[in-house]
């Protein structure tokens, strides 16, 4: 810590779901489920110059490609002071031609499983709606206490076909991927976690 330091306020959210793909065998609409936000922690912690902490800020889930989102890396910051964990990913969506809840989205990260003063679950990724054969709507993702999930994506024609969109930083969910084609889409990642360190002398 930078000299005449005395305490900190640490803030940690963990990373996003990624979005769920999806899984094509022939021409027909189908969409992945948003990924989940990551939790949120806070801590208050006294401290002195020179101080050393290790630290790891959670990366975004990954995308699913023609499979479930992958799940956010948790963010931390000293031994047990402040752990947020990051949001689980979308499933993925199976085409078809008739209306269904397509995918589910997945969880936000859970506060309890984290560490801090102050702790927030993330939000939950929504599910996707296939409507018919040629239209369906993605899942959003959810969102964090510091950034905003993915708009969902949405076919109309069984000529389209749409990446889910990057969840918000910070922890942000991915959407989900929508087609109507026999190829498969890849859903998207989720937003990258962070810390953020407010210094007190």
């Amino acid at each position: 810590m930078p000299a005449g330091v005395t305490a900190l306020y640490v803030e940690c959210v963990g990373g996003g779901g990624g979005g769920g793909g999806d899984v094509q065998v022939s021409a027909n609409s189908s969409a992945g489920g948003g990924g989940g936000g990551g939790a949120y922690a806070g801590v208050y912690v006294s401290t002195s110059p020179g101080t050393v902490y290790a630290y790891t800020v959670g990366t975004g889930g990954a995308g699913g490609n023609g499979a479930a989102g992958g799940t956010g890396v948790t963010t931390s910051f000293g031994a047990s002071l402040c752990t947020a964990v990051g949001g689980a990913g979308g499933t993925s969506g199976a085409n078809g031609t008739t209306l269904a809840i397509n995918a589910t989205g997945g969880a936000g990260g859970a506060a309890a499983s984290g560490f801090g003063d102050v702790k927030v679950d993330g939000s939950a990724g929504a599910w996707s709606l296939r409507i018919d054969a040629t239209h369906a709507v993605s899942g959003m993702g959810g969102a964090s206490e510091m950034g905003g999930g993915a708009r969902s994506v949405t076919v109309l024609l069984n000529t389209q076909q749409f990446a889910g969109s990057p969840g918000g930083l910070y922890g942000g969910g991915g959407s989900g991927a929508a087609t109507a084609t026999t190829t498969g889409t890849i859903g998207g990642a989720g937003g990258q976690g962070v810390i953020r360190i407010t210094e007190f002398k």
